[in-house]
């Protein structure tokens, strides 16, 4: 399905194409012919194009997170990007080192860092989708505190801890995460939770419905889900992360790029709406 929207302000001269998919591959004629398969493109759940009249041209992906490298996302992922050919590739979750090798990257960090991986094959420039963990903290912990905040910073971390498949103890990088600057870049944030043992401890005393946080139920991390508290800080550190990758996107399209974006699901379909708002404006 293919939509055209052409009623923006003129002084801005931008013209957008977009492709909206649920699990058919991007529609557009502009873009010429895919070399993808629908079996491959049929595995990325949801797609995203845009295209400016000064060139810009948008390709965002949402996945849905794994470490298997047999994943269909994967091969859909691979050739989606070589069919694109982006300047720059910009993914969510951090500065993801680059792997040794394609499935090297998917089993040790997951699709977003295999994203990464192509993009320095073919010579991309890398961008990390979100902002600096010391600025997400300070601008969520003013709304719920520093202790919900690292809590919750530190729990979005069990999955991938868990499904990484590296050399490294649970505990250890869990370890590394809350003694690192960028999670105690304000020295009064070094004295809350700053070892697993305190983590151990907010939890029971905050959460003691959870058996075990090593293994959290998903839906309690979820800005959908109502479950805890730490649904609501989810909320509010969405909302920031998606208005730092918006404002970068609309940047880089402004400058005339081709770039490609990677991200879980549920940002794809937060940022949908924002991102034509700012291209208005």
């Amino acid at each position: 399905m293919t939509f055209s929207v052409d009623k923006l302000q003129s002084s801005k001269r931008l013209f957008i194409l977009f492709s909206l998919l649920a699990s058919t591959w991007l529609a557009n004629a502009q873009a010429g012919s895919t070399k993808c398969d629908v079996g491959a493109s049929k595995a990325i759940v949801s797609n995203l194009r845009v295209q400016t009249a000064n060139g810009g041209d948008l390709l965002m992906l949402g996945t849905r997170h794994t470490n298997d490298a047999a994943n269909p996302q994967i091969a859909a992922i691979k050739c989606l990007l070589q069919d694109f050919d982006p300047q720059e590739v910009i993914t969510e979750g951090g500065d993801w080192p680059i792997a040794k090798g394609e499935r090297d990257a998917v089993e040790m960090y997951g699709e977003l860092a295999f994203a990464k991986y192509l993009g320095s094959v073919i010579g991309a420039t890398l961008t990390d989708a979100d902002p600096a963990i010391s600025i997400e903290l300070d601008a969520v912990a003013k709304e719920h505190g520093i202790v919900q905040t690292k809590m919750f910073y530190a729990l979005r971390f069990v999955r991938q801890f868990n499904e990484e498949r590296n050399a490294a103890p649970f505990d250890q990088k869990m370890s590394d995460l809350l003694q690192s600057e960028e999670t105690n870049a304000n020295p009064s944030w070094r004295s809350e939770i700053d070892s697993v043992k305190s983590l151990d401890l907010v939890i029971s005393e905050r959460l003691p419905q959870l058996p075990s946080w090593r293994s959290l139920p998903e839906k309690w991390l979820s800005a959908q889900e109502h479950a805890t508290f730490l649904n609501d800080v989810a909320r509010t550190s969405l909302a920031f992360r998606d208005r730092h990758t918006t404002e970068l996107i609309v940047s880089r399209l402004k400058q005339g790029k081709r770039i490609l974006v990677v991200e879980g699901l549920a940002h794809l379909d937060a940022q949908r709406k924002t991102l034509f708002q700012a291209l208005r404006n």
